[in-house]
């Protein structure tokens, strides 16, 4: 298995043991929901019964995970972010992984991957990720560094980078739209939701000349590329030896 011999490669060379892995965005539920404070004692209970009314599988077949966003006592209320995967998804990367001689410590979605790179730590303001693959683009939006919001637009990323009126840049554009004004105007279960006025692009393809630009242009927000060292170290004390560009790559 090409996969496999490829891994314990990079085992031996990295000398690595356990590993935290990031899983297809594609096969990740996620949703929003509320308990009564009197639930706070047991929210995994709680959250394990509000999974067939929102995930289309079984709860025998599934894990999750979850994530309080709000508990305001005034309002009774504890906001809970929902994040859910196929046990069949997780066990198959497990077996991978395991024939390679790695031990997973945990599994994350892409998105909440992306996040925990990219947005700095305590900054809690809503940001809006975009991730520019070959085939399709990746949307995530994060507030509290909590990744309350997921999708994926089946878009050819170089068509949008060589037309940015054509007919894939356009779409883009109103996609993204659409979700800003959706995000702003909708409430979450707890308050309401903060404008989004900032955004991270990253993929090889967020070094394309012009991109930022044209983000900026159709969004009327802040656009940059995403720095996925943020939280790792400062560029004022180390410069590592891969190329930023390669690193949007993640």
């Amino acid at each position: 298995n090409c996969v496999v011999t490829a891994l314990r490669k990079v085992k031996d060379e990295l000398k690595l043991k356990h590993v935290i892995v990031a899983l297809p965005e594609q096969k990740n539920y996620i949703f929003n929901t509320t308990f009564p404070h009197t639930a706070v004692s047991d929210i995994a209970s709680a959250v394990r019964f509000s999974l067939e009314e929102n995930v289309p599988i079984d709860y025998s077949e599934l894990n999750f995970d979850y994530y309080v966003v709000d508990s305001i006592e005034s309002q009774k209320d504890i906001e809970v972010v929902v994040s859910v995967f196929p046990k069949s998804i997780i066990q198959s990367y497990t077996d991978i992984l395991e024939q390679a001689g790695l031990i997973p410590i945990s599994f994350v979605s892409e998105s909440t991957s992306l996040a925990n790179a990219l947005v700095p730590r305590g900054d809690d303001k809503p940001y809006l990720i975009i991730r520019m693959l070959e085939d399709r683009v990746n949307i995530a939006i994060v507030q509290k560094q909590i990744v309350q919001y997921t999708s994926t637009l089946n878009v050819r990323t170089k068509e949008i980078l060589d037309s940015f009126e054509g007919p894939a840049a356009k779409e883009l554009k109103e996609s993204l739209n659409k979700l800003l004004i959706f995000w702003f105007t909708s409430r979450s279960v707890a308050s309401e939701h903060k404008k989004i006025e900032d955004a991270i692009i990253v993929g090889k393809c967020a070094y394309k000349e012009g991109a930022v630009e044209f983000l900026e242009k159709n969004l009327k927000i802040s656009v940059e590329i995403g720095n996925v060292w943020v939280n790792a170290f400062s560029a004022d004390n180390y410069i590592p030896s891969l190329h930023k560009k390669e690193s949007l790559d993640y």
